[in-house]
């Protein structure tokens, strides 16, 4: 049942949608709509007083709990969900509800861009929407929504050269895309973000432009909160012409503290940073005002921030007193919340949550490429960490004395999966000849031609090469070639450039021909 064709519905009206079929789609849907307009039709105003699954009712009546299809300009045969074709990027289904003029839903087949419905010869658009999200958090029984952070957009990546650097970059931006189909599929109601997302205040506009464009594509409200990154100083992206002018509508940027109401019976308490360097505990501020939400009102929290828990400087004035947001969490003045800055994965305490960056940022990160899929329905929340990541930045330790060691760090690196989106730091210790060393050299520079990046980690490198009687012997090394060799010979085992020299010369004077 849960397919692409139409996101977000099937946690919100279930089995009613088991017999969906879904039609091809039409460019032009206003001659469709002007059919819809006759009289009888239930008012607007009716139909928002209708609670929970009985807003369907207000659209007529659902034979056997079936949606039939328009019948559309280029099929004859409507498919059902699931048998639509892989191709179809940027057209727009016309559903009718229950066989009649009672209403219309326009439904992106590969994401929900707008949705309306026709209602006494108006089109409602945003009504239609907010219907939409209401059914995807269930009626109101059920909440749902995506937690994230640290999408660090344009983050420098110097490490990668310039072809990996582009699909890492990609990645990054396909990471907030996927977080759309995500919320859609998943029936999420809105999208939080718990700052840092953007790598810096200065960045390419055509960063901002690629961005915007994955952002389009979500089909419910997303929630941007400034962190050390990108903080709302004097030189903020967020108050700059390019942001301003292109945002997309859905999209709100945390400007303050004051509660924002997201999607009705959720409000948001957000900590945005307006300096990289506060000087106190920005979400303790936050929270200082706080009385208990309303009856029926969700109150997440969204910050950024070390926790004084985890935070090496237990010392610092930004440190988030998370055992004080942990008392807040009990004493009922918020239901969850998220936070960033940390880019592993980790809760905090019951109700604490770092989602954690979507796509990997460094090598000490324990497990990035993470978002959260939260429901709140009763007092304990669910917390359901969903994979977005494609990258890995990996860090391979071997022991190296023998020919048969090199054979099984080559081997460990073949194995690796997803080469063009993985980078490797190798560990490497121990004592090779030359011949060896020659051999690993020239495969790890075969292997790196398929990965993002392959190289030593030389900091942490301490592999000594000592040439054996056997390494030169059959070379015939004569004049400079051999002067060369016994003054590399000379320089020391321990040394890493004499090391990496000899083995340029064993290749260059023949070896492992």
């Amino acid at each position: 049942m849960l397919v692409d064709g139409v996101f977000g519905l099937e946690q919100g009206v279930g089995h009613q949608l088991a017999g969906m079929l879904v039609g091809e789609a039409v460019e032009d849907t206003l001659p469709l709509l002007a059919a819809g307009d006759h009289a009888g039709q239930p008012q607007l105003g009716e139909m928002l007083g209708n609670g929970g699954g009985r807003l369907v009712d207000g659209l007529g009546d659902l034979p056997d709990g079936e949606l039939t299809v328009l019948q559309c300009q280029d099929d004859a045969h409507p498919r059902r969900l699931g048998q639509h074709r892989e191709d179809r990027h940027g057209e727009v289904d016309v559903l009718r509800v229950g066989g009649t003029k009672d209403g219309l839903i326009c439904v992106h087949v590969q994401m929900i861009t707008y949705a309306g419905i026709w209602v006494n010869g108006s089109w409602a658009r945003e009504f239609c929407r907010w219907w939409l999200i209401y059914l995807m958090c269930d009626g109101g029984k059920t909440m749902r929504f995506i937690a994230t952070a640290d999408w660090q957009l344009g983050m420098t990546a110097h490490f990668l050269d310039d072809d990996a650097r582009a699909r890492f970059h990609q990645a990054r931006l396909d990471a907030v895309g996927e977080i759309g189909r995500i919320a859609a599929r998943r029936g999420a109601g809105f999208v939080v973000v718990g700052g840092d997302v953007f790598e810096s205040n200065q960045l390419d506009r055509s960063i901002l432009l690629r961005a915007f464009e994955a952002l389009r594509t979500c089909p419910v409200p997303v929630l941007l909160v400034p962190g050390n990154h990108d903080p709302l100083d004097a030189s903020s992206i967020y108050r700059s012409r390019a942001f301003v002018d292109r945002c997309p509508s859905h999209v709100v940027v945390a400007e303050s503290s004051e509660p924002i109401e997201l999607v009705p019976g959720v409000e948001v308490v957000a900590a945005p940073w307006f300096s990289k360097r506060p000087e106190a505990d920005l979400v303790a501020e936050a929270c200082a005002a706080l009385r208990p939400p309303a009856e029926g009102v969700t109150r997440i929290l969204v910050g950024h921030g070390a926790v004084a828990g985890l935070n090496p400087d237990r010392d610092s004035l930004a440190a988030i007193d998370d055992a004080a947001l942990a008392a807040r969490i009990r004493d009922g003045l918020i239901h969850f919340a998220v936070l960033g800055d940390r880019h592993s994965l980790t809760e905090v305490a019951p109700g604490i949550w770092y989602p954690g960056t979507p796509e990997v940022t460094a090598r000490r990160e324990t497990d990035p490429g993470n978002i959260l899929l939260v429901e709140i329905s009763g007092a304990s929340p669910r917390v359901e960490p969903i994979r977005t990541g494609r990258w890995s930045f990996t860090v391979l330790e071997e022991d190296l004395s023998s020919w048969s060691d090199v054979d099984r760090l080559v081997a460990r690196v073949q194995e690796l999966p997803n080469k063009e989106c993985t980078a490797v730091w190798l560990k490497l210790r121990g004592t090779l000849s030359v011949t060896e060393s020659a051999r690993l050299d020239e495969e790890l520079a075969e292997l790196g031609t398929l990965f993002a990046r392959l190289d030593t980690w030389e900091r942490h490198t301490d592999l000594v090469v000592l040439p054996d009687d056997h390494d030169f012997a059959d070379l015939g090394l004569t004049g400079f070639a051999s002067d060369a060799l016994r003054e590399l010979v000379g320089l020391g085992a321990e040394n890493a450039t004499a090391r990496d020299a000899l083995s340029l010369l064993y290749r260059l004077s023949g070896g492992l021909a």
